[in-house]
């Protein structure tokens, strides 16, 4: 899936570069009712401490 419309388009790519290349991710793509579908995204990683 390619097709991206609206403002948030403009900051996909840049959102995605920044998920660390070892986080967890998860993408979710439901059926919310007729003709109309949602796209979750979810990535989580640890981040280091400050010791």
């Amino acid at each position: 899936m390619h097709f991206m419309r609206g403002p948030i388009a403009n900051v996909l790519p840049e959102l995605f570069k920044s998920i660390p290349a070892d986080a967890d991710v998860t993408i979710t793509d439901t059926k919310d009712g007729p003709g109309r579908r949602s796209l979750n995204i979810t990535a989580s990683w640890e981040e280091p401490r400050d010791t």
